[in-house]
């Protein structure tokens, strides 16, 4: 008689999970099989599953449906999967069937080899693949980005998942200054934005986190600043770098550079981190007088640059601690605005005035005003106000300075302060420092 072959598939699962795929064949005779002759068959015959969060259980059967014994005399396997520890060979009786269980992923196979005089061999073919974790590309913000005070900022990302639809991921944000920003959907092009405006100032990371059926996790973050003001009081700070006659009054808040005595210089330097001398404003108060006039010589506030110094002392005297060409020696890297209140030949006027001058050059500066009786003995309010390319100087509340710079403040400094007298003599004294600074630089 003519075998019947009867076919079995069945295809389970989801689009949201796996797919399963298993065949199964087994070959029957409608009058039975000859007296006494086994005949093998395998269940599944194929053994697919597709995008599974974990390895599923894999259990092949091997079964007997002639009517005599069938010996099992070797099972092997193909690719990354392994089964127990068999006794063989072993008999399957008329009727019978032997499970194997099998563990692994991958492609590949298990095969039996039999006494079946038909087919001796058995070959199932096993596919398991895991679920992938998403692709996740940060579009926005791109790295350096500044957000201003008030504005918003446009978070987007392009998500892309071989085994989980849109709707089914599960997108947040998150700011390592404000935590959790919310969540967003994910659109059929792979696309999800959230609008954002920042609350905290400075320096931040933004994430996206994006999470699949399976939970699989994937970050992908970028730094940003949201901009803002920082303010500072450097006269709080104990890391000070102290230098000649210079001494802190710290129940009052006072930084004494000299006191009104003849020759005399000395240094302040903020050494608690570097500014960017082109980006900042200070606003302090300072005090000039003494016993007899005229007074001398003076004092500057000075922007150290941090990579050249070698040291917080420059001339004294006329170089009132930073600037050369009246006393020997090298003048102090960086910038200066002083507060000359004695005439000296490289001075551009015989009166009282505030310079800018770089690299201790009193002979050249970028400003130089008038600034009338501030040696008086009487506290003054002196703000310095740098916004590349510009230099402003108000003292008493009036500018008194506004000139534009294109080269010269363009490096990061400590900031400090430097006085010194001479043959006539001044307390240069300064308190109230207030440093102002952008929480981001462009």
């Amino acid at each position: 008689m003519t075998p019947l072959i009867g076919l079995i598939s069945m295809l389970l699962g989801c689009a949201d999970g796996p797919i399963y795929n298993t065949t199964t064949q087994v070959v029957t005779s409608d009058t039975g099989a000859a007296a006494g002759v086994a005949n093998a068959y395998a269940s599944p015959q194929t053994f697919e599953v597709l995008g599974a969060c974990d390895a599923p259980p894999v259990e092949i059967a091997l079964g007997n449906v002639g009517d005599g014994s069938l010996t099992l005399r070797a099972v092997n396997v193909e690719g990354d999967y392994r089964v127990p520890m068999l006794d063989l060979p072993l008999q399957i009786e008329p009727g019978g069937e032997l499970a194997v269980s099998l563990d692994g992923v991958g492609e590949g196979a298990i095969e039996f080899v039999t006494d079946d005089p038909q087919e001796p061999l058995r070959r199932v073919p096993l596919l398991i693949t895991l679920d992938a974790q998403p692709e996740v590309q940060l579009l926005n913000p791109p790295l350096g980005t500044v957000v201003q005070s008030e504005e918003s900022i446009l978070l987007e990302a392009l998500v892309v998942d071989s085994d989980s639809g849109p709707m089914d991921l599960v997108v947040e944000w998150f700011s390592s200054a404000e935590g959790s920003l919310g969540t967003s959907l994910v659109g059929l092009d792979g696309r999800t934005q959230l609008l954002w405006e920042p609350s905290v100032q400075g320096e931040q990371t933004v994430t996206v986190s994006v999470v699949d059926t399976c939970g699989n996790r994937v970050n992908v973050e970028q730094s940003i600043c949201r901009q803002g003001e920082v303010r500072e009081s450097p006269l709080r700070s104990l890391d000070w770098e102290l230098s000649g006659t210079t001494y802190v009054e710290p129940s009052i808040g006072e930084l004494h550079l000299t006191d009104d005595e003849g020759w005399s210089i000395g240094s302040a330097f903020w050494m608690e981190r570097p500014v960017d001398a082109a980006n900042l404003t200070l606003d302090l108060e300072f005090y000039v007088s003494s016993a007899t006039l005229p007074t001398a010589d003076g004092m500057a506030l000075v922007l150290l640059d941090a990579e050249r110094f070698t040291t917080f002392l420059g001339p004294g005297g006329g170089g009132m601690g930073f600037g050369e060409g009246v006393e020997p020696g090298p003048g102090l890297p960086g910038a200066a605005i002083e507060i000359d209140t004695s005439y000296n030949s490289l001075d551009p006027t015989r009166d009282n005035h505030v310079a800018l001058s770089f690299d201790g050059r009193m002979e050249s500066p970028a400003y130089a005003a008038p600034v009338g009786d501030v040696d008086d003995g009487r506290w003054h309010a002196l703000t310095i106000e740098h916004e590349a390319p510009y230099a402003r100087a108000y003292v008493d509340g009036v500018l008194v300075a506004d000139v534009e710079v294109r080269a010269g403040l363009d490096f990061a400094a400590y900031i400090g302060f430097t006085a010194a007298t001479g043959t006539y003599t001044s307390n240069h004294w300064v308190r109230d420092v207030v440093l102002t600074t952008p929480a981001c630089v462009d």
